[in-house]
């Protein structure tokens, strides 16, 4: 199933478009020093920044704007207190899967950010009691104020946290959160918020909502509960006593209620002189797409609480959730969990809805970008735009630090021959390759190829290979960028200089070096024209790879989106994570009677980006192929033409 976001919400119109804390106080706590790590000079604040984002890259380079906002935060000395509205019974369920995912630690963000599971009067004994049983997560994630009421609406519970954040936390932090305990948070992106968010200003950031049923549009613009933040300066304004929350001139939600406290002092709305751009961070989830094409809509409980289950399997992350700083709901521990894991890794799965697509379900996806719009129209006829590549800070890595792998057949002395000439010219282009032996299937496998397989002996050896060699390759668990190149390959005279420029254009292997990472064929072989546009079993070909390439210019030009009509695994590149996907995929019985070059459909539909370059960087010798033999296959001026292999 698939997950998105509601264009137009009946009370809303937050429709679409994304740590380590060494300093924790105890329930008693009156005030809260900035955390040790980075509180010193902006000099060692920065410091503090290089030193956590080294630490944190996980093999791909961090985002610049994500650098920059650690920067400023470092400069500004920004900290935000996150207050999380909790009964007791919530703490205890959701308290772990906070601490776990988007609080956990490690993160360069969290340095700036205190968060707490605000438990009321619900927790018998107040704050000598302990909802979780868990003395290290109560010291350092809950916080026990019993004068506070938690009943829902938390209409008192929501004003009764604002009063004790103003009078307990104001001189220790420059921006106040308060957000529900079923809301998954970004960090990063919620400092690159707050650097438009100066903390001597007064202004209030969420999700706009407009009223509902008889009310919608007739009241002042309010900022919806799940998640909001305000600076100190907004703060300062609001009174010591938010007011009577049973009052008549009270409304009856929290989240109307608090933002009518702020307009009554500052004649400020939700939104307020905040950019633009930040329209959409706050996101509520109010609907996903069964994989049969049904729309499955929010459920409201009895007392008003939104659910709606996160799917599972690859769905339930898409383009409007890479910029969130806030989502929700996600209600159970699990499905918390499960949405950090997505909203770090990136991915975005493609939809698998059978052809044709109900209108009602175009329209919904259709503000969603994708990471391969082509394998997208060839599944079900869905238009859907190209996501842009997020920009890193670091550097292009330079060619002598990819790692690099030439598969060979050692009992054939002809691909002994080729192999080791091609580790030579790597050898002058700057690249230090290693040659793997591969497995021989026409030679080792063709019984068994006629008993167990659809594949041929070859093709099977060609799986069998790479299967061995990832496997090789995930063992030394290494970040990085891998070349791979069978002992075929030809090189283009330009070979270094052309993938050096490639490899700094963000489209045609830039987004190697960011998350969610993905693939790039430095040469494909399409056989086929296709019936594009027309959905057939044939869609992709020329026709949509040409239409693809109209669109672009310049650099984003040399390549194209791979759909099941470019086939060929003879050289390409790709990031650790993404070998970890193609090896599953090796090693998954259900596809073992594909061959090898069907794993870049799987890449796509699993939501990483898969490109082929043209004109390609490497050609494959086809005269004595022992994957396809006859004249068809074996015609090198015939499939040069066909396949549009030339070096310009």
């Amino acid at each position: 199933m698939y997950t998105a976001i509601e264009q137009q919400p009946h009370h809303c119109t937050n429709c679409h478009h994304f740590t380590a804390n060494n300093h924790h106080h105890n329930h008693h706590d009156t005030a809260h020093a900035a955390p040790a790590m980075c509180r010193l000079s902006p000099l060692t604040a920065l410091l503090c920044v290089a030193t956590l984002l080294v630490a944190g890259a996980a093999g791909f380079a961090p985002l610049e704007d994500h650098v920059a906002a650690l920067e400023h935060a470092a400069e500004h000395g920004t900290r935000v207190f996150i207050a999380i509205n909790a009964d007791c019974e919530t703490a205890k369920r959701m308290a772990p899967a906070i601490a776990k995912s988007w609080y956990r630690e490690g993160q360069p963000a969290r340095s700036y950010v205190t968060a707490r599971l605000v438990v009321g009067n619900s927790a018998d004994g107040g704050r000598l009691s302990s909802c979780t049983g868990d003395h290290d997560l109560e010291r350092s994630l809950i916080t026990y104020v019993p004068w506070c009421e938690d009943s829902y609406p938390p209409v008192a519970k929501v004003l009764c946290m604002w009063e004790w954040i103003r009078t307990t936390w104001r001189d220790s932090y420059t921006h106040f959160m308060k957000i529900d305990a079923d809301t998954h948070l970004n960090l990063d992106n919620l400092l690159i918020l707050l650097r438009s968010m100066p903390k001597n200003k007064q202004l209030f950031a969420g999700a706009r909502g407009f009223g509902r049923g008889a009310d919608n549009g007739k009241v002042p613009p309010f900022c919806l509960g799940p998640a909001y933040v305000v600076t100190r300066a907004m703060l300062d304004a609001l009174p010591k006593t938010m007011g009577n929350p049973n009052g008549p001139s009270m409304p009856p939600n929290s989240d109307r209620a608090f933002s009518l406290v702020v307009q009554r002092q500052t004649n400020i709305t939700c939104m307020d002189n905040v950019p633009v751009q930040f329209k959409w961070v706050f996101m509520n989830r109010y609907w996903e797409i069964a994989t049969n094409g049904t729309i499955v809509r929010k459920a409201v409980t009895e007392d008003g609480q939104m659910v709606l289950p996160l799917p599972r399997g690859d769905g339930g992350f898409f383009s409007s959730f890479v910029r969130a700083v806030s989502v929700h709901p996600l209600k159970t521990p699990e499905d918390m969990l499960e949405f950090d894991k997505r909203a770090r890794r990136l991915r975005l799965p493609l939809f698998t809805i059978p052809p044709p697509v109900p209108e009602e379900v175009a329209k919904l996806v259709s503000p969603l970008c994708v990471h391969n719009p082509a394998r997208q129209y060839e599944l079900c006829g869905l238009s859907l735009r190209e996501c842009p590549v997020l920009m890193p800070r670091a550097k292009p890595r330079t060619l002598d630090s990819i790692s690099t792998h030439v598969i060979y057949l050692p009992s054939r002395p002809t691909s002994v021959m080729r192999a080791t000439n091609l580790t030579r010219w790597l050898d002058v282009f700057g690249f230090e390759a290693r040659m793997f032996a591969g497995v021989d299937g026409p030679d080792t496998l063709a019984d068994a190829a006629k008993l167990t397989s659809p594949l041929s002996a070859a093709e099977i050896g060609v799986r069998e290979s790479y299967k061995s060699l990832l496997a090789d390759i995930l063992r030394g668990n290494g970040d990085g960028l891998h070349l791979f190149l069978e002992d075929d390959a030809q090189l283009s005279p330009n070979f270094a200089e052309g993938l050096s420029r490639r490899l700094r254009s963000p489209r045609c292997g830039g987004y190697l070096r960011v998350a969610p990472g993905g693939a790039l064929l430095l040469g494909g072989t399409v056989w086929r024209n296709g019936t594009y546009p027309k959905l057939s079993t044939h869609t992709s070909g020329w026709k949509q790879i040409d239409d693809e390439m109209k669109r672009h210019g310049g650099d984003n030009k040399l390549c194209y989106n791979v759909a099941a009509a470019t086939e060929g695994t003879f050289a390409w590149l790709a990031d650790t994570a993404t070998l970890r996907l193609v090896y599953s995929w090796l090693v998954n019985p259900s596809y073992a009677d594909r061959p090898a070059s069907q794993m870049w459909t799987q890449l796509a539909e699993a939501g990483v980006s898969v490109r082929a370059l043209l004109p390609p960087l490497v050609i494959p010798e086809v005269e004595d192929s022992i994957t396809h033999t006859g004249a068809k296959f074996t015609d090198m001026q015939a499939r040069a033409r066909i396949h549009r292999w030339s070096f310009q």
